[in-house]
């Protein structure tokens, strides 16, 4: 029989292997090319060709965005959906945390998201030059929000540049509810989420805008 000492001990690492786990399955919703499909930012940018002749019909121009803003939206939440069901009630996963406040706040963070591909895609003049823009930006804000490592491994300087990444919101969010706390502690996270899809959505969107020469 094993000393109390080394039970204590084999079950500490356990706990912080099946916490690690969780944090890296967490992690892997946080970035924004699992959320959004792989090819989002292509069907964006090949969709300006016909932006023209959209923004030329009779139909007012914040229409047309909303109209685009819903459908990939209920695309990502039907993805959202999909991931946690399968991971949830078919391969059995336990993530930490209720069902419902996962899914709200990964919601929250699909806004953001999506607000990063348009952004990304507004900067892209040529289809092949997504990848390169992709890992310029996409992976980069990922690495600082603690997709691949935790933020607390980071120096001083990174953590603070980390805030200004959704990535890191999210996860923090995730974290403190698999901790015990509630969905309506998190509205600092859920604030700053919609202000970032805010603020990409406006510029994505000012920029996809073709100009009135164009429409012409």
């Amino acid at each position: 029989m094993l000393p109390d000492y080394r039970l204590k001990e084999e079950t500490s690492e356990t706990v912080l292997k099946e916490d690690v786990m969780k944090q890296k399955v967490n992690a892997a919703f946080c970035n924004p090319r699992r959320i959004q499909r792989d090819s989002d930012e292509g069907i964006i940018i090949a969709s300006k060709r016909t932006m023209a002749r959209t923004y030329a019909a009779p139909v007012r121009s914040i229409e047309i965005v909303f109209g685009n803003f819903m459908g990939s939206f209920m695309v990502g939440t039907l993805q959202v959906l999909v991931i946690l069901l399968v991971t949830r009630y078919v391969t059995n996963y336990e993530y930490g945390l209720p069902f419902l406040s996962q899914f709200i706040i990964l919601e929250f963070f699909l806004l953001a998201s999506m607000g990063i591909v348009s952004a990304v895609a507004s900067l892209v003049k040529n289809t092949s030059y997504v990848g390169m823009v992709n890992t310029l930006v996409v992976t980069p804000t990922c690495m600082l929000g603690g997709c691949f490592w935790p933020i607390s491994l980071m120096p001083d300087w990174m953590q603070k540049i980390a805030n200004f990444v959704p990535q890191k919101w999210v996860i923090e969010a995730i974290q403190r509810m698999a901790a015990g706390q509630s969905l309506s502690q998190m509205w600092m996270h859920m604030g700053v989420l919609i202000l970032f899809a805010l603020i990409l959505l406006g510029v994505g969107s000012v920029i996809l805008k073709p100009g009135d020469a164009e429409v012409g």
